[in-house]
């Protein structure tokens, strides 16, 4: 496997994990979320990276089979438009 499609795959896992950890000691839910803005802008940091990886590694090789990719990086830009609005 290329080392490039590696790489944004363990950012990828990297980021899941950290988005995973915020809510060990956090209840998990939608209102907590909404109000808290660290923990909104932590988790859309995370996605963002992810749909930047999924993205990248899109370029690399398109037949790559990565479930909802488009969505995923579709998830990427929403957030990216969200953000400077």
């Amino acid at each position: 496997m290329d080392r490039k499609i590696q790489k944004s795959l363990y950012d990828i896992l990297q980021c899941i994990e950290e988005v995973e950890s915020y809510f060990d000691s956090l209840p998990r839910r939608f209102d907590y979320y909404c109000n808290n803005a660290l923990l909104r802008s932590a988790i859309h940091m995370n996605i963002s990276i992810i749909g930047e990886a999924t993205n990248r590694i899109l370029k690399i090789d398109p037949t790559i089979a990565i479930s909802n990719a488009k969505q995923i990086v579709g998830t990427r830009n929403y957030l990216f438009m969200v953000t400077i609005a």
